[in-house]
């Protein structure tokens, strides 16, 4: 389904598969502390997308694109680590600009994984 600029995300934004399998192999905690992790996503990865965009050379773009990778993978978010690994990447080749280009697309893909884990904690709750 196109976004509010008519571009399409590739892929889903959250994948609950990833966050199941977690529940199974916490056992009986599992839910809360998914629970846990869900709630503190959102300003972890805020203050993470805030590193890339503050990064003054490819070397730090890389290595704050690859923490919010981390993040955004550990709670299903495959939209966002995809363009995360698109920043690292850049960043890791030297190339700051391409690397940057990305933040619009991490900062509309951070925001729609939040409202997705708000909504799947919402469920988990009920």
């Amino acid at each position: 389904m196109p976004d509010s600029n008519g571009t399409t995300p590739v892929g889903p934004i959250l994948d609950p598969r990833i966050l199941d399998s977690l529940r199974v192999e916490l056992g009986s905690d599992g839910a809360a502390v998914i629970a846990d992790v869900l709630a503190t996503f959102g300003s972890e990865t805020l203050a993470q997308l805030q590193r890339c965009q503050q990064a003054g050379t490819a070397t730090d773009l890389a290595k704050a694109a690859h923490r919010l990778r981390g993040s955004a993978l550990n709670v299903g978010a495959v939209a966002l680590a995809a363009i995360c690994a698109k920043a690292e990447s850049a960043g890791h080749g030297g190339d700051l600009a391409t690397g940057q280009a990305c933040l619009p697309e991490m900062a509309k893909l951070l925001a729609a994984t939040v409202t997705s884990v708000g909504t799947l904690t919402a469920l988990q709750m009920a």
